[in-house]
This record gives structure tokens, C-alpha cells and sequence, in this order.
């Protein structure tokens, strides 16, 4: 009987809230959702960094950013809040740094951040877009892949041809002139 009451209560709340908002699921509806997606677990098990995607219908715009939460979904809390799009984001093997795809320089190159959060910094500076990454056990390579451009296409961005990968190593700076410093770590 003592459980009746608050679940009444919070039945008639919803119930309000709901009629008072109450309209047919549209398009719109679906547009203006944030997304989630690619969730990644720390190497400790202990954290899970994913994107959510946000629409501004407005301005006919949507953006993708990095979020940080407890593995127990305790402390949820924004990573990245650049106007480009962050997406992909990878811990690195120990943990102390997640990698991830960024469009804040103009092209989709690798970028890191601390999972304490501060600025991102550029990791790589490749002449194509990173299409996907995958970091090496020591951090210090990583495999990219990119769209390769054929002479016919090069004066049109946007339209790949073939596609390409190539390990960045940071001990030797190639292709991605590397700082000699782990990639992501």
C-alpha cells in the first residue's frame, strides 16, 4: 500500500507532462534526437567514452562530440565541445588518452585528449582525410586508412577513388610526421 502512493504520483506527473506535449511522432521528432554511437570501453574496464550527435534543425547543422561516463554510468560528462566533428574515439592501450577523428583542422586527422579532459592536440597531418585508425599495442603506430584521390577527381573534393593505408609510426615521423612521443598515450 505505501508504494501506491508515490507510483500514483509519479504516474499523474507523467501523465501531465505527456498530455500536454502530447503530438504525433514526426520526422522532425526523430531529427532533433541526440545519437549515440560508438561506445569504447577503457582498457581497466572502468570508463566508456562514446559520441552523441546533435541536430540543429535551425541551422540545418548537426555535430558530433565526444562524452565520458563511469562504466556504472556514474559522472557523464562532455569531452569535446569544438564546432567540428569529433568522432571514432579510441582509449589508448594504457588508458592514460583517447584518440579520435577530428574535422578542427580543415581535414579528418587523428587528434588526442586526456580522459581528464583539456585541449585536444593534433597527431597526425596527413594530406588525405583518415578514414579509420587502429593504434598498435605500443602506441606508437598507428594503421590509417584514407580516401586516394585519382588526377580526374583531385579538383573535385569530396569524390574518392580507391582508398589507401599506411602505418604512422611516431619513432620515424613517416607519413604522418610523428613527434617521436607515443601516439596516443
Amino acid at each position: 500500500m505505501r508504494w501506491c502512493v508515490p507510483l500514483l504520483l509519479t504516474l499523474g506527473l507523467c501523465s501531465a507532462v505527456l498530455s500536454a506535449e502530447s503530438h504525433p511522432f514526426s520526422v522532425r521528432d526523430m531529427l532533433a534526437m541526440d545519437r549515440i554511437s560508438d561506445p569504447r570501453v577503457s582498457p581497466d574496464g572502468k570508463q566508456v567514452v562514446f559520441v552523441v550527435r546533435t541536430t540543429d534543425l535551425e541551422a540545418n547543422k548537426g555535430r558530433n562530440d565526444l562524452y565520458l561516463l563511469g562504466a556504472d554510468g556514474s559522472g557523464p560528462r562532455r569531452l569535446t565541445s569544438h564546432e567540428a566533428s569529433d568522432t571514432s574515439p579510441r582509449f589508448a592501450p594504457d588508458g592514460k588518452s583517447i584518440c579520435f577523428l577530428s574535422t578542427r583542422s580543415g581535414s579528418t586527422q587523428i587528434w588526442r585528449i586526456a580522459p581528464d579532459g583539456g585541449e585536444a592536440q593534433k597527431i597526425t597531418d596527413l594530406p588525405l582525410d583518415v578514414g579509420t585508425f587502429a593504434l598498435s599495442r605500443s602506441s606508437r603506430t598507428a594503421m590509417v586508412s584514407s580516401a586516394r584521390r585519382s588526377a580526374s577527381t583531385r579538383s573535385r573534393p569530396g569524390k574518392p577513388r580507391g582508398g589507401s593505408t599506411s602505418a604512422c609510426s611516431s619513432g620515424t615521423g613517416t607519413p604522418g610526421k610523428m613527434d617521436g612521443a607515443p601516439i596516443c598515450s
